[in-house]
């Protein structure tokens, strides 16, 4: 009767226990969707989940840890939730908020079309930046104007994007991105402007300067590949400057490579260095290869057979290369450039004519120390001048029809006070600022003569903090 009596007192209500059930499967969802959320938010793969030490630690040091399942199991049941979960979050985010949308094409491993679109709201994250969010990934059959456009434009509804919010579309210089927007998105979004990426027109700029550079870049490329899949090569170059130079880190040098833009004109900064060393190596492996001597090693060798011939150009392109690097970092940075970029674009056009045709007396010092002919000087000379004609040539376009946004980056500056004195000071003459015409005259008018100049005489060090003169109209996206 008393084990009777206990047992009755054991048995759970059907209520109970469904009740019972419901509580621990909501817990196990919940910790599997979080466990899902916290892998991709810090890029650890989900099939670390079946390591046997992470695996460990959760049984044993994670509450309800054991109710997480194996890999295939987070991936098919609960990743296209925790996805779902996230997109909603993001849509809120994004909903109402003057957006910058960017976009660019990339091949995967496959060779497929793959389209990267992000969604960036202008105004500032509690971080104090403006961070943009990949909002789709795209695997296109064809890449072209219209295929772009319309995924675009897909994305953008899938996110309940209004298209009077949209403000910047933001892509690189292939012409079917600038066709995408003049044949459709221009059209469908009527407060949008095109803007393209400043680090890629420097980086084609560059690219047109160090064309003429046969010699130097034949030189490069042969360096890079001496060390192509040659883990001993480098071994010995290491060891090699490690002797040579033992005040200093022996480092490999920069790989040029077409993704990172300014790695060819850092490498050409490494080079410039250690040239006096190149000679001595490159004789070393010779030796050590003996008959199998690759053919990059050996064109090298014959480029070093004179080098003075081969050094002086390295120096000049070291030296004149600055401005590409310094540019390069700059528009591949964070900082907010919005209102310098045209000026930054002007400076870089006087440099261009101011060099175009050097003279031998200002470059005489390229030339100290190594023993060249007159002609061989001039000649090379006259290759410097050539890559100065083929760089303003491309700079030139860009400031006239090549970037889509020129005009706007020329008026842009109003927002900097250190350019109002030689800017228009009526409100009709920024046509290409979208929403511009929300500004107030009179509001206009006293920024000119009294806010502006106020600024710039309180600045300190010349520091003046961008204005917007408490106008109903202001753009978060130039900051």
């Amino acid at each position: 009767m008393v084990k009777a009596a206990e047992a009755a007192k054991k048995q759970l209500t059907y209520t109970e226990a469904s009740t019972s059930k419901t509580v621990a499967r909501a817990e196990r969802i919940d910790i599997c969707e979080t466990w899902v959320a916290t892998c991709t938010a810090i890029n650890i793969p989900l099939s670390k989940s079946d390591h046997p030490a992470l695996r460990k630690f959760l049984n044993e040091r994670v509450i309800n840890g054991g109710a997480i399942p194996g890999f295939h199991q987070l991936q098919e049941m609960y990743l296209g939730a925790v996805y779902e979960r996230e997109k909603e979050e993001l849509k809120t985010l994004l909903a109402g908020k003057p957006l910058a949308v960017i976009f660019d094409e990339t091949p995967d491993v496959e060779g497929r079309c793959v389209l990267n679109i992000l969604l960036a709201p202008l105004e500032k994250a509690h971080s104090g930046r403006i961070l943009a969010y990949l909002a789709d990934t795209v695997f296109l059959e064809q890449c072209n104007h219209s295929t772009v456009s319309v995924a675009v434009v897909r994305c953008l509804q899938e996110y309940s994007i209004n298209n009077e919010d949209v403000i910047v579309f933001d892509t690189d210089n292939a012409a079917y991105m600038k066709k995408a927007f003049t044949a459709a998105l221009q059209s469908l979004f009527p407060n949008s402007l095109h803007i393209t990426c400043m680090a890629h027109i420097m980086n084609l700029i560059g690219n047109a300067f160090r064309k003429p550079f046969v010699q130097l870049n034949s030189f490069m490329m042969s360096f890079s590949q001496m060390f192509f899949n040659a883990g001993s090569r480098k071994r010995r170059y290491l060891c090699f400057m490690t002797n040579k130079l033992p005040r200093k880190k022996a480092v490999m040098p920069p790989n040029p490579c077409a993704t990172r833009w300014n790695s060819w004109f850092s490498a050409v900064q490494y080079h410039t260095q250690h040239f006096g060393l190149y000679k001595e190596f490159i004789e070393m492996e010779i030796e050590v290869c003996s008959r199998s001597v690759p053919q990059s090693v050996e064109r090298l060798h014959e480029m070093l057979q004179d080098p003075d011939l081969a050094q002086s150009p390295i120096n000049i392109m070291a030296d004149k290369c600055k401005s590409f690097l310094s540019l390069l970092d700059i528009f591949q940075s964070r900082r907010p450039v919005t209102t310098k970029i045209f000026t930054y674009m002007e400076d870089l056009q006087v440099v261009f004519a101011a060099n175009k045709e050097l003279q031998y007396e200002a470059c005489a010092e390229y030339f100290e120390g190594f023993d060249l002919p007159h002609t061989t000087k001039t000649q090379i000379l006259c290759t410097v001048g050539q890559a100065y004609e083929n760089a303003e040539e491309k700079l030139t376009k860009y400031m006239s029809h090549g970037q889509p946004a020129i005009e706007f980056l020329q008026e842009v500056r109003v927002f900097d006070p250190r350019h109002i004195a030689f800017l228009d000071d009526s409100v009709a003459s920024y046509k290409a600022i979208p929403g511009f015409t929300e500004v107030q005259s009179d509001e206009f008018d006293s920024y000119f003569k009294t806010l502006g100049p106020a600024a710039l005489r309180v600045a300190p060090s010349g520091v003046v903090i961008w204005m917007c003169f408490g106008m109903a109209y202001r753009r978060d996206f130039l900051c």
